[in-house]
């Protein structure tokens, strides 16, 4: 589901969580859970560009999180029914990094599912890894309506994606993150998806809310909170902003 969704689902997971219950959140952006167990200064600390009331905290123990990275384009071409456009790529890890029973036996059932399922012991590299994309791809797509092929073969197009891409990068950095990753290695990884419609057009087009809280905001807030400056970021974030208020969309 959508970032902006989960919110209002995890209390209603009540009723299917017994002891064993493990909960695998897969989904776009920085999750919420991401300083769980990170180990550093942050341990534990509450994005408020995300939870900030710490309702969903409150709502799910942390503890039964493993953390999801999708690597596959979709898009919903009518309600109840998703056309699948690429990849099949699932990145699965511990908060805490761990190589644990639960994590090999939910790879193993992604594995049986047709997924092509990893288990990673460094899962906030792959968190950001993705997140880098989506916080340069996600709003240039949704100001300029370009597929994916289009905003890689548009020279002055892709300049502004490698600026976001090097402060995303620097931000990761200051967190102890080695994303290990080059800016155009990145945009290569990208390509690979073809003419696939990012999903933040995907919801401009449909009047949808946009992921900008998970995606954009909370880069600008961990900008902040490790003094990294993210002109570009900023720039792309005020922009999708106001486009998405003119068009009526929640923001």
């Amino acid at each position: 589901m959508k970032a902006y969704s989960v919110p209002a689902m995890l209390p209603r997971l009540a009723p299917l969580v017994d002891s064993g219950t493990v909960v695998l959140p897969a989904l776009n952006g920085l999750p919420w859970w991401y300083f769980y167990r990170s180990g550093g200064p942050y341990e534990g600390m509450r994005l408020r560009s995300l939870d900030p009331g710490g309702t969903m905290d409150a709502a799910l123990d942390c503890a039964r999180v493993i953390g999801c990275v999708v690597h596959l384009a979709a898009e919903v071409v009518q309600p109840g029914r998703v056309q699948h456009t690429a990849g099949r790529r699932l990145i699965v890890g511990e908060p805490d990094g761990s190589d644990s029973p639960r994590l090999r036996r939910i790879q193993a059932a992604l594995q049986a599912a047709d997924f092509d399922c990893e288990a990673s012991g460094r899962i906030r590299r792959d968190i950001w890894t993705k997140l880098i994309g989506n916080l340069s791809f996600n709003p240039v797509a949704a100001l300029t309506g370009y597929r994916m092929d289009q905003i890689c073969n548009d020279a002055e197009v892709l300049d502004v994606i490698r600026e976001v891409l090097r402060e995303g990068i620097e931000v990761a950095g200051r967190l102890d993150v080695e994303i290990g990753i080059t800016v155009d290695q990145r945009i290569e990884v990208a390509r690979q998806l073809g003419a696939a419609r990012i999903s933040m057009l995907q919801d401009l087009e449909q009047r949808r809310p946009l992921e900008l809280a998970a995606i954009v905001g909370v880069v600008i807030e961990l900008a902040e909170l490790t003094r990294v400056p993210v002109p570009s970021a900023r720039v792309l974030h005020a922009l999708v902003q106001a486009r998405a208020r003119a068009l009526g969309i929640p923001v």
